[in-house]
């Protein structure tokens, strides 16, 4: 592939006008050449647990995921690291990240590297909180398919993504702050997904398509496929540009213009810290929790 024939403005122009949404996909994870889920099926394995794993469409049978399925799902959640390629999106100055992926990877890179987020989740099984306003200084992670700590959120079976499909078209409808975001980008940049996949049509569906905005993916990514009618519904029914440079080259392209910009995203200013002892917390159930934090756990921000 020829790299140099794409121009890299076109996403850059928007990115800096707080126009641009990533979405990334699950293969993120493994630097674009594994599958999240099918890393953890090679997991159980290991572990002797006896499940079913549709490769094609990286689903577990819902028969399969037991309490100690969960278990399992922690500790591999446990061993898995962020790539640079989390580094370097966590850098480049996006207000608004999406993630079909249930890790928390990027969450962690923000915070290893003290930058100022917002992070949100979609569970099937509640109203949608109302979105905070997000900028470039202060972006938006949000996790499409649940988090990886939340079970009930997750979706890794046929029956979790009936229910999903279900909440989202019903009462819990994504919020309007997010809806607003994404009606109002100009380019809208899909990397580490697996087009062939059905579902993804209906959930790229719900998200809602503007006929103002760019869509754009690596040409790469249809090419594995070997399959024009993929290529042809994407292009047809959703406006998408396939172009032809990888998704590795596009966030390295990225990361270089900010560099030599001098904008990659910064820390957040140092705050001076309290000596605080404890804290209460009140839960969703009005059940009134105290725990012991140290003066490490909070920050209390100092006005002049």
């Amino acid at each position: 592939m020829d790299f140099n024939n794409f121009d890299i403005s076109y996403i850059t122009d928007w990115i800096d006008q707080e126009k641009c949404v990533i979405i990334l996909g699950p293969d993120l994870a493994y630097n674009f050449k594994k599958s999240l889920l099918g890393e953890f099926s090679k997991f159980l394995d290991e572990k002797k647990f006896r499940r079913d794993f549709n490769e094609k469409d990286d689903f577990f049978d819902s028969h399969s995921v037991k309490p100690m399925f969960y278990q399992h799902l922690t500790r591999f959640f446990s061993t898995i690291q962020p790539t640079e390629f989390h580094s370097k999106i966590a850098a480049i100055p996006f207000h608004l990240i999406i993630s079909s992926s249930p890790d928390i990877l990027l969450k962690n890179i923000f915070e290893q590297n003290n930058f100022d987020y917002t992070f949100d989740y979609y569970n099937k099984n509640m109203n949608p909180q109302p979105i905070q306003s997000l900028s470039k200084d202060k972006p938006l992670i949000y996790n499409l398919l649940g988090v990886q700590n939340m079970f009930n959120s997750l979706v890794l079976t046929f029956n979790q993504l009936f229910d999903y499909l279900a909440s989202i078209l019903g009462d819990h409808k994504l919020s309007d702050g997010l809806k607003k975001q994404l009606q109002e980008a100009q380019s809208i940049l899909f990397l580490g997904f697996k087009f062939n996949k059905w579902y993804y049509k209906l959930i790229f569906r719900l998200l809602g398509f503007y006929e103002n905005a760019m869509y754009q993916a690596p040409m790469e990514e249809i090419e594995k496929l070997q399959n024009d009618d993929i290529y042809n519904f994407y292009v047809n029914e959703f406006n998408f540009q396939f172009i032809d440079i990888s998704g590795e080259e596009i966030i390295n392209r990225l990361y270089k213009h900010y560099k030599e910009k001098g904008t990659l995203r910064k820390p957040k200013k140092a705050t001076q810290s309290g000596n605080v002892t404890n804290i209460i917390n009140i839960s969703g159930d009005n059940n009134i929790v105290a725990q012991n934090i140290s003066d490490s756990d909070l920050n209390i921000t100092k006005n002049n």
